[in-house]
């Protein structure tokens, strides 16, 4: 047992002896929470955590000082300023985040910096096994309570990139607003012309600019589009 100049690598276990073993370090800033920690997982055999850390000063040395295969953190630690540097200096690192609360831009923005794995804080301890097993193989594990949201997100999110035509909706005139909602509607030309007391041709002309300025080739994608929002 060893301990850094600041007090804070409480176990160095890690060395040639644990090859191919899952080598982590822990940084969380309370003792306890750190203990923790590391009592789940060295329940499984595999694992070796080399150090804890209490603080952002911490994790630098440790890392540096193991190499880890995985890091496991607290979120606030991950987000402290020196942790991208960190990650980009050791490429094969992957990280395992615990949190309490966290919303889905930032677990979003975590996703893509090197974080393989979100674990809720008040979760059961095999999610933070399984986690810390999925990073080691680059793979990714969001607790359930966060996963829920972020998929509705990221269902949003693929539907505004499937909608960046429909963003130049902004460019249409009132008239051709009008046409619009009774397109997805589903109604005809002729049904959209009695309704506004308008001309067929002229309706023709209104879809004909409403798919030219939206981007979309014909009608039905049109509307399949909108029908997404």
């Amino acid at each position: 047992m060893t301990s850094s100049p600041a007090g804070q690598t409480r176990h160095e276990t890690a060395g040639p002896e644990s090859g191919g073993r899952i080598v982590i370090v822990i940084a969380d800033p309370r003792p306890l929470v750190r203990a923790g920690i590391r009592g789940v997982l060295e329940q499984d055999r595999a694992v070796v955590v080399a150090a804890e850390v209490a603080d952002e000063a911490g994790m630098g040395h440790a890392i540096r000082r193991h190499a880890p295969s995985v890091f496991v953190a607290d979120d606030q630690i991950v987000g402290s300023i020196s942790f991208q540097p960190l990650c980009d200096e050791f490429p094969s690192m992957s990280v395992v985040v615990l949190a309490d609360e966290i919303s889905d831009d930032t677990l979003i923005s975590l996703l893509s910096r090197r974080v393989r794995a979100v674990v809720d804080r008040n979760g059961g301890p095999h999610d933070l096994i399984h986690a810390v097993r999925a990073a080691s193989d680059n793979a990714t594990f969001i607790a359930s309570r966060f996963a829920g949201p972020l998929m509705a997100t990221v269902r949003r999110l693929a539907v505004q990139l499937a909608l960046e035509g429909v963003s130049e909706l902004d460019t249409l005139t009132p008239r051709e607003r009008e046409v619009l909602d009774l397109v997805r509607q589903g109604m005809t030309n002729r049904g959209i012309a009695n309704s506004l007391y308008l001309g067929e041709r002229t309706i023709r002309f209104h879809v004909s600019n409403i798919l030219s300025k939206t981007g979309f080739k014909t009608r039905i994608q049109l509307i399949a589009a909108i029908a997404r929002r």
